[in-house]
């Protein structure tokens, strides 16, 4: 097992990192230099997908593919300083082979201390079977969950995007549901939802699922979700609709869906339970999700060449404080979109962004994220203009999650790969935030 330290030679962050202090530099005391990459097994590809802040713990999880094991689940814990926790697998570094395999596409912690991981049998084919795997705090899978070994498989075809914990334990899971085959078939938004020890909840929906059909398109689905105060479910994703004009096809659109704790839509939402967004540009898609301390929805995506943030009351409305009528948008000039949304607490959202397809230059290759204020604008005080991008040496990275400490750092987490080769390690970042 290696675990490999950025040197000093890495270059500098970003023009904007050059004041060394101050919120959105690189937070120094984690691994020397705020940056950590993770060989989690020698002549692996290790790719991370998720990251956790959970007490002193730092917790990244995704997928190690190394022959004969093949895609192994992959979840590593972190000290604040960056060094492996001992306390916690195998000198900080769980990998399960799992029948058939498992990759962890998203993570969340319980009440008591577990973890929670979900994700598909293979990365490349989404669609196929999901699995749930629950870990002790000590790394150790639960005998408790699912068939007494610690996992469970989702019994219908759905991709999960995210995965959630309740109040009562039970463990909820959303994406899109598919008939007729990935990536043609039909899809719509789903929910499914397990009882504590990993069993298909019959009181949920029918036989433990709920989908939504939002538009008369078939590639609907949820790329997000949240839980809120009271327990109602809050879904993110696209809607798909059919182009209007002499030109064939479908065009995406936000979409916003809020559901009450047994999976029936919460009609005091937008009057119908859902919303669908109305994006200036064409072909718009929200990604991710966030609650802030106002209790408002942050929705994050892109819609044609911009990112695009719209941010939406708890009765369903758009909040006409934030951006132009509640929609916020960013032009740029290279293809990112919003991999995952935090809240600050602060009424800010902080956003890790990631290139479409793999990092292949050095351009592309960096670990990105953007600060917003609570009307939807770049936040000066994050690295001068709102936006950090990090280098990682001779890394090509990308970020995949963002979640923010208790001390108020932000933690960015993703995967980083040497030009030229297909080997990937476990990519982390540490910024200073702010309180």
């Amino acid at each position: 097992m290696l675990v490999a330290v950025l040197l000093a030679f890495a270059l500098p962050a970003s023009a904007a990192a050059a004041r060394i202090s101050g919120e959105g530099s690189l937070g120094r005391t984690f691994s020397g230099d705020g940056r950590l990459l993770s060989d989690l097994d020698e002549g692996s590809k290790d790719k991370g997908s998720t990251v956790i802040s959970y007490g002193e713990r730092i917790l990244a999880a995704g997928y190690s593919a190394k022959h004969p094991f093949g895609i192994r689940l992959a979840v590593a814990a972190y000290r604040p300083d960056g060094s492996l926790d001992p306390g916690f697998g195998d000198g900080g570094v769980v990998l399960s082979n799992v029948e058939g395999g498992m990759a962890a596409e998203t993570m969340a912690i319980d009440s008591f201390g577990n973890i929670d991981v979900a994700g598909p049998s293979n990365p490349e084919r989404p669609f196929g079977p999901t699995r749930v795997a629950r870990l002790l705090p000590d790394g150790r899978l639960d005998p408790s969950f699912g068939d007494g070994d610690g996992m469970t498989e989702i019994p219908v075809d759905m991709t999960v995007a995210a995965v959630r914990t309740d109040r009562f334990g039970g463990v909820l899971l959303a994406g899109a549901h598919g008939e007729g085959g990935w990536p043609d078939g039909d899809r719509a938004f789903a929910v499914f939802q397990l009882t504590r020890d990993g069993a298909p909840d019959l009181s949920f929906g029918e036989g433990g699922l709920v989908t939504l059909d939002l538009s008369p398109a078939e590639h609907d689905g949820a790329n997000d979700m949240m839980l809120d105060g009271f327990g109602r479910i809050v879904l993110v994703g696209g809607a798909y609709f059919p182009k209007e004009g002499p030109t064939n096809g479908t065009t995406g659109r936000f979409a916003i869906a809020r559901l009450l704790p047994d999976g029936t839509l919460d009609t005091t939402f937008a009057g119908r339970g859902f919303r669908i967004l109305p994006i200036r540009e064409s072909g718009a898609f929200a990604t991710a999700g966030a609650l802030d301390v106002a209790g408002r929805a942050i929705l994050a995506g892109r819609s044609g060449n911009q990112l695009a943030f719209a941010a939406l009351r708890g009765s369903g409305r758009l909040d006409s404080s934030y951006g132009s009528g509640g929609i916020a948008l960013h032009h740029l000039r290279e293809t990112l979109i919003p991999a995952d949304l935090a809240d600050d607490s602060h009424k800010r959202v902080l956003t890790a962004l990631e290139p479409t397809g793999s990092p292949s230059t050095p351009r592309r290759g960096l670990i990105r994220c953007w600060r917003l204020r609570a009307d939807g604008s770049l936040d000066p005080r994050f690295s001068r203009d709102g936006r950090v991008s990090v280098r990682l040496g001779r890394y090509l990275g990308t970020a995949r999650s963002v979640a923010l400490q208790p001390n108020g750092g932000v933690l960015l987490g993703g995967w980083a790969k040497l030009p030229g080769t297909t080997d990937t390690d476990f990519a982390l970042v540490r910024l200073r935030g702010g309180l």
